[in-house]
């Protein structure tokens, strides 16, 4: 008898670059087996304040934010970390998996982005504190080398990159 907390195979496995292929910013990939939907990252284009261009193209995930299982950050820069308040303050629920180290700093430079538009005329930030609360509410941290299953079907590992403290 299979127990069904046991891992599921996949037959297939589909990426799509939703923003960061190609350029420098919004990175976001939306990662697809036949049961799950993981995003990884979600961040913005510090250079612009065209939203067409300085956020991740979410519309072409053909799912709702409720459909999505997880998200995997892999580091707090903000062209990887930028957009996720802007997930909870849309309906998204779902954890948000990171290092200690990525998930403090995401906090920090998340809240700069709020201040930053308070201070500029031209700018208003996509979400506010309490979408940020609520992100960190669901933040998962994990150890460098621990392996996690974030859905039946999909196992994570953090390893240390060297690229910014906690990737």
């Amino acid at each position: 008898k299979i127990c069904s907390t046991l891992p599921t195979k996949s037959d297939w496995v589909k990426v799509t670059a939703l923003g960061g292929f190609y350029e420098v910013g919004r990175s976001c990939a939306l990662v697809q087996t036949p049961n799950s939907n993981v995003l990884v990252d979600c961040g913005i284009n510090p250079e612009t304040y065209e939203p067409t261009k300085a956020y991740p193209y979410l519309s072409a995930m053909n799912l709702e934010l409720d459909q999505i299982d997880a998200l995997v950050l892999t580091h707090a820069h903000m062209d990887h970390c930028g957009f996720i308040p802007y997930l909870y303050k849309y309906g998204f629920n779902g954890p948000v998996y990171c290092t200690t180290p990525t998930r403090d700093l995401a906090m920090l430079l998340q809240m700069d982005i709020i201040a930053i538009a308070n201070k500029n005329s031209q700018y208003e930030a996509p979400y506010g504190i309490k979408d940020i609360q609520k992100e960190l509410a669901h933040m998962v941290t994990v150890s460098y080398g621990d392996v996690i299953d974030i859905t039946p079907e999909i196992k994570l590992t953090f390893y240390n990159a060297g690229h910014i403290l906690g990737s």
